[in-house]
């Protein structure tokens, strides 16, 4: 049976930006602290070494500090998925105490990136917040969801993240391209930035052959198929269905349930996604 090494933890209550191609599962529902707490004892005892912490954003939660600390105690390892709307010199102490390995977005130049993501002011926050995060000691990867409305803006991008990928100290770790993925409110607005076939390996292609440079890690749609565990924070677990390209989920119930480490096994076990699991795992625990 499949050990699911890393949970990926998603603040599902709300989300603080209004990005169109979003696939998180947004569900409104606040969840306790005790709740939360409940739920990564549960994914320690099933074998978890990271959780990541993504949403939604993770640093819209008060008690942040004692989820962290709470995950912490079980020798895990947490890594961090957020905007960085929230991330400033008030709460990166708390990061550089906890957090492993950070993520942050950025997808294309100042203007795409303003289009996508609906925040003015977020493409030159982010920049600020990169080398301030890369001082603390962090790890850092930066995300990018590729569609049609940014194609065009990846080589100008990769030439803005190069002198970070080129710093002597704590540079940074990687270029996460992902393909975007028609689901939840991405699927609603699939027509606007949903990729032809073929495309996005080819534009991956090109911007590797670029710039050899810079750690690009290309995320395929078809290659993200089940690949870990998904728990909300009210403790429902799912994974994207390996039967369709990562365009809808499966419920597999509730992380307290006595089957769930079972069905979310039973799920991939015998797939080239089971194998995939186990690759990704290592190399991620392997680069924190």
């Amino acid at each position: 049976m499949l050990k699911p090494t890393r949970v990926i933890f998603n603040y599902a209550a709300r989300c603080n930006m209004p990005c169109q191609f979003c696939y998180i599962p947004f569900n409104g529902v606040r969840s306790a602290l005790t709740d939360r707490l409940a739920a990564i004892d549960r994914a320690a005892a099933m074998g978890a070494e990271l959780i990541t912490f993504g949403g939604g954003d993770p640093l819209l939660d008060r008690d942040l500090e004692s989820v962290f600390a709470h995950t912490a105690s079980h020798g895990m390892k947490i890594q961090l998925d957020t905007n960085g709307l929230l991330l400033n010199a008030g709460t990166l102490p708390l990061l550089q105490r906890y957090v492993s390995f950070m993520s942050l977005p950025l997808e294309g130049d100042a203007d795409t990136h303003t289009a996508m993501r609906g925040n003015k002011k977020h493409f030159a926050h982010v920049l600020d917040i990169i080398p301030r995060v890369l001082d603390a000691g962090i790890r850092l990867k930066i995300n990018t969801v590729a569609c049609t409305k940014n194609l065009h803006a990846m080589p100008t991008l990769a030439d803005t993240l190069l002198p970070f990928a080129n710093r002597e100290h704590n540079s940074l770790a990687r270029w996460s391209i992902y393909e975007f993925i028609p689901a939840e409110r991405g699927d609603m607005n699939r027509i606007d930035f949903e990729l032809s076939p073929g495309r996005f390996q080819s534009a991956m292609n090109e911007l590797c052959r670029r710039f050899p440079d810079l750690p690009i890690e290309p995320g395929a749609r078809s290659a993200r198929k089940s690949a870990y565990f998904f728990m909300n924070d009210n403790g429902t677990v799912y994974a994207t269905n390996p039967s369709t390209d990562c365009d809808s989920t499966v419920f597999l119930g509730h992380i307290m349930d006595d089957d769930i480490h079972e069905k979310w096994s039973a799920l991939i076990e015998g797939t080239d996604h089971g194998v995939r699991f186990h690759d990704r795992a290592n190399l991620r625990l392997k680069l924190i």
